[in-house]
């Protein structure tokens, strides 16, 4: 640690005085902060009260925890042997009694620390990787770097993490952090992380987060198959065809490529699909379904809106209930609006409640129908339809134009004659 040597203070008390503390304090703050060495005080007597999770240096004359001179930890009420201290022998860290009354704390198997500089506490832990660290009944730390801390607990490759009981971390850079009972819990591939009771992250990349959630396919599976992120109680981004898939909500599923689940029971059914609200659901590639409940079947077809279906291939429903392509054989299908459905190839609805149900039809305006192909409805509104106004001079040269003229205040049609006054004048 670096040392600390206070400078002078100011001998007036003014606003120097101030000055000086504040800056003294920042001086004590970055002493702390430039860390490189731990000097620990050579005792010659047993601590005043001792607690679990002291790390001491005995001298092993006045002050003898068991095995002569050197360094020791308290755990579970008694000192466990870490190394040799200056002068002392080394050797493997050991549990190490300092009283009867903790005779029955003495563990069945001893720790073994083999790794350099590796530190095993408790029974049958093990760490044998470089700068390895494992604390808790059986853990094992077998890699470089590794940590594993909870019983059972397993940090199997570099730098990996394992926090909990049973918890796995199999992969380099992986993180476990909780309780995971099966075989394939954990975090198991490169740059994995796993949180939660049993939660698995099998892919390199992935991230799964939640009791029961599961992230990747199988595990060493393909890097292609990685950069999967569940979340939420048994959350599921996991396929046989798989990666950069997204899953979150409670029971959440994302099962395919670049697929997106988002809300509770939500699902991903496809390649590059999805679907976001409680319950909605893709069923094909590029399908998009917001919305509690919606539907979306149909290659690139969109469904937005509380219980909306679509069941062709690039069909859109907007709105409560909207309906549009069902069956198939309405693909490029549009019905916008609550309660709105469009039915065959090409149709269109617009307005609540329209219908149009026949093929290239088009239903417009509030409770509207189209029940004949290839036409225009406009039969649910109760007004008029108005038409474009313009002088003589504005007309278009378009057959079958209608319009308004404001030059001669009359309805006038152009047909491959020339134009015409509806009224026949």
């Amino acid at each position: 640690m670096a040392r600390y040597q206070p400078e002078n203070p100011p001998q007036a008390v003014d606003a120097a005085l101030g000055a000086y503390i504040y800056r003294e304090l920042q001086r004590i703050g970055n002493a702390f902060l430039t860390v490189d060495a731990l000097r620990l005080l050579e005792l010659h007597a047993t601590p005043p009260k001792p607690r679990d999770g002291d790390v001491i240096l005995a001298d092993g004359t006045d002050f003898d925890p068991g095995d002569g001179e050197g360094f020791y930890g308290r755990v579970d009420g008694a000192w466990v042997f870490l190394s040799g201290g200056p002068g002392g022998a080394a050797g493997d860290p050991h549990f190490v009694s300092d009283d009867i009354t903790h005779a029955s704390h003495a563990p069945t198997v001893l720790p073994l620390a083999t790794g350099t500089k590796s530190i095993a506490i408790s029974d049958a832990a093990v760490a044998s990787g470089v700068n390895s660290l494992a604390f808790g009944g059986a853990a094992k730390a077998s890699d470089s770097d590794a940590i594993a801390i909870g019983t059972g607990a397993d940090a199997s490759a570099a730098r990996a993490i394992a926090l909990g009981d049973s918890a796995n971390a199999d992969g380099n850079d992986s993180i476990a952090i909780g309780n995971h009972q099966g075989g394939s819990d954990g975090a198991r591939e490169v740059n994995t992380t796993a949180i939660g009771r049993s939660a698995q992250a099998k892919a390199v990349g992935d991230l799964a987060i939640g009791d029961n959630c599961i992230s990747g396919f199988g595990i060493a599976s393909p890097s292609s198959f990685g950069d999967n992120i569940s979340i939420g109680t048994q959350a599921a981004a996991s396929g046989a065809t798989l990666g950069n898939a997204i899953a979150i909500g409670t029971i959440a599923a994302a099962n395919f490529t670049d697929a997106i689940a988002i809300g509770a029971f939500s699902k991903a059914d496809a390649i590059a699909s999805l679907a976001i609200g409680k319950t909605a659901q893709t069923r094909t590639a590029r399908a998009i379904a917001i919305g509690q409940n919606a539907d979306a079947v149909g290659d690139g077809s969109i469904c937005l809106g509380k219980d909306t279906d679509t069941g062709s291939e690039q069909a859109i429903a907007i709105g409560t209930f909207a309906i549009s392509g069902i069956g198939g054989a309405g693909a490029g299908a549009i019905a916008i609006g609550d309660g709105s459905e469009a039915g065959l190839l090409g149709s269109v609805a617009l307005g609540s409640g329209a219908v149009s149900a026949t093929l290239h039809s088009m239903a417009l305006g509030f409770n509207a129908t189209a029940p004949f192909a290839e036409t225009a409805s406009f039969n649910g509104l109760t007004g008029a339809v108005v038409v474009p106004d313009g002088n003589t001079a504005q007309r278009p040269n378009v057959n079958g134009a209608i319009r308004y003229n404001s030059q001669t205040n009359k309805l006038e049609g152009k047909q491959a004659s020339g134009w015409f006054n509806l009224d026949g004048t």
